[in-house]
């Protein structure tokens, strides 16, 4: 009796502990996650379908493709396909946290995320985040939009929002997915992309083991990656000029109020009210009677929409995002 309970207590802390493994591997995002199906996850790869759109073969076929693919390019990829229904911001929440969170352990210097809308409703919101290198070969819409591109690639292959995709739609969008990481990855670092290192982190390469410090600046230049403690100077004088453009404009728009508000008139020469040699001027003073404040309101105005972009982190801190509806 005692080595049969102690057998099925083993068997209970072993399926426990599996149990646990792969909670804990899989909210490993640092985000709130909706999962009613099974996941795929290696060190370079993850593939996740809450939507049972694909069965098993078809996700191990997916797998395959994923882990061949990260390896050409040197990048880890994940695909999410969310079968339920969520905000745009939810689902970029999802995508960035992703991109962020789920590779801490790989050797690879960026990540590549992948995130399919699948809940069959209008409005599909398909989007890609990209962090560290991975962001500097598919920048978002700050530097040629390459992440962009490469989703209305994957979305050519999916039905509009509102229609079911089949396993075979999804797979063809993923193979197209693949096809544009690889085409990029050829092409190099976009020149003039840069972000910010949002932490400290180590980056295997050629040479052997690069150490990025946090609050420096990973840059692509003629071709190669390279680490400064300063952003690209062409952005602040892009600065610099933007903010003199909207001084120049600031004071343009006073100067005109100000003059068809007040009707000014020439000086007249004090020497048609005197005679020659009978005036002798001794003293004068300006004596004002009172004044006259003009305040102009600077109207500032902002916005943009969710079809596309913006960096995350601040400053291209880490990474990009982008996204595109169907």
């Amino acid at each position: 009796m005692i080595k049969k309970s102690v057998i099925k207590i083993s068997a209970l802390l072993t399926v426990f502990i599996i149990l646990m493994v792969n909670v804990s591997a899989v909210n490993a995002f640092g985000a709130d996650f909706y999962y009613k199906g099974g996941y795929r996850l290696t060190k370079t790869t993850y593939l996740y379908d809450g939507s049972d759109t694909l069965s098993v073969i078809e996700q191990d076929n997916v797998m395959d493709m994923l882990n061949k693919t990260s390896d050409e390019i040197g990048f880890n990829i994940a695909v999410y396909a969310n079968g339920v229904s969520a905000s745009d911001a939810q689902v970029k929440d999802i995508t960035v946290s992703g991109a962020k969170y789920l590779f801490s352990e790989s050797e690879y210097s960026g990540t590549i995320f992948l995130h399919i809308d699948l809940d069959g409703l209008t409005n599909a919101y398909d989007t890609i985040a990209t962090y560290h290198d991975a962001f500097l070969y598919y920048p978002d819409d700050a530097f040629g939009d390459i992440s962009g591109k490469i989703i209305r690639a994957f979305q050519s292959k999916m039905p509009s929002g509102g229609n079911k995709a089949s396993s075979k739609q999804v797979i063809s969008g993923i193979e197209v997915f693949c096809e544009q990481l690889k085409y990029y990855k050829k092409q190099g670092p976009k020149n003039g992309s840069f972000y910010e290192n949002d932490v400290d982190f180590t980056v295997h390469t050629k040479n052997g083991i690069e150490e990025r410090k946090k609050g420096e600046y990973t840059l692509a230049s003629s071709g190669e990656i390279k680490q400064s403690h300063f952003k690209p100077y062409k952005y602040w004088y892009f600065g610099l000029a933007a903010g003199a453009a909207v001084a120049l404009i600031i004071v343009a728009i006073i100067s005109i109020s100000v003059k068809k508000r007040y009707k000014f008139k020439s000086s007249t020469n004090a020497s048609v009210y005197t005679s020659k040699n009978k005036i002798c001027m001794i003293d004068s003073q300006d004596i004002f009677l009172g004044q006259t404040v003009t305040k102009t309101k600077i109207e500032t105005s902002s916005g943009g929409g969710s079809s596309s972009g913006g960096s995350f982190g601040g400053g291209h801190g880490g990474g990009g995002f982008s996204g595109s509806h169907r």
